[in-house]
C-alpha cells in the first residue's frame, strides 16, 4: 500500500478524487443554502399579499364603527374618521394601512391631518343608501406599490379595483366617485308605507 501511495500515478488520482469531493461538498452546500433562502425569506409579492389583506381588515374596523356611529346619530354616517375615534373605536391603527403606514398616533393626539390616516372617508352618507356606494376607500394606489386601491362598500364589503396613479383605471374611478356625490345629493329617503314607521335614517 504504501508502494501505491509512492506512485505519482496513484497519488494523482487520489488527490483529483479528494478535490472533487471536496467541491461536490462545497456545490451541494451552496445549493442548499440557496433554496433555504429562497422558500425561507419572504417574497415581495407575497408580503404585499398579506398587506392588502390586513388593509381589508382595516376597513372592515372602519364600517363597523362606522355603522355603530349611525345607530346613534338617526343613520347618519360620520362625516370624517375623526368622529369615530374613541367613542366608536379605540384602536387608532385601523385607521393605517400595512403597505403604507400613516402617523395613527395623531388620533390620540386630537391633531389630525391627512397623513394621519391612510384612508378617505366619502361624507354625507346615510343608512338605506345603496349598497354598492363607496363609503372609504385607500387615500391612492400607491399604498399598495401603485397596483391599486381596496374600496369598502356602503355594505361592508371590501372590492379590489387595480389601477395605477394617473392610469384610465383611476379615472374611472375618480368619475365613480364624482357621480356618488351627484347620486348622494340627489338621494330622497323612500316613502313609509301606509300606517307604517319612517325607515332608518329618515329624520
Amino acid at each position: 500500500m504504501a508502494l501505491l501511495l509512492r506512485d505519482p500515478f496513484w497519488t494523482s488520482r487520489w488527490t483529483a478524487r479528494r478535490t472533487d469531493a471536496v467541491l461536490a461538498i462545497v456545490v451541494i452546500g451552496f445549493l442548499t443554502l440557496l433554496l433555504v433562502s429562497v422558500f425561507r425569506s419572504p417574497r415581495p409579492y407575497v408580503r404585499e399579499g398579506a398587506r392588502r389583506t390586513a388593509c381589508r381588515n382595516c376597513l372592515r374596523q372602519i364600517s363597523i364603527a362606522c355603522n355603530m356611529y349611525a345607530d346613534e346619530n338617526r343613520g347618519r354616517f360620520p362625516g370624517s374618521l375623526q368622529q369615530l375615534y374613541p367613542a366608536f373605536t379605540d384602536n387608532p391603527r385601523i385607521f393605517s394601512c400595512a403597505s403604507s403606514p400613516s402617523d395613527y398616533g395623531d388620533f390620540a393626539k386630537g391633531k389630525v391631518t391627512e397623513r394621519s390616516s391612510s384612508y378617505v372617508l366619502v361624507p354625507g352618507l346615510r343608512s338605506g343608501m345603496p349598497a354598492e356606494f363607496i363609503l372609504a376607500y385607500d387615500q391612492s394606489p400607491e399604498n399598495h406599490q401603485g397596483n391599486g386601491r381596496n374600496v369598502l362598500h356602503l355594505d361592508g364589503s371590501v372590492e379590489w379595483l387595480k389601477m395605477s396613479p394617473g392610469s384610465p383605471e383611476e379615472a374611472v374611478f375618480q368619475k365613480r366617485l364624482a357621480e356618488q356625490t351627484e347620486k348622494v345629493k340627489a338621494w330622497k329617503p323612500p316613502a313609509p308605507a301606509a300606517g307604517g314607521t319612517k325607515p332608518e335614517g329618515q329624520p
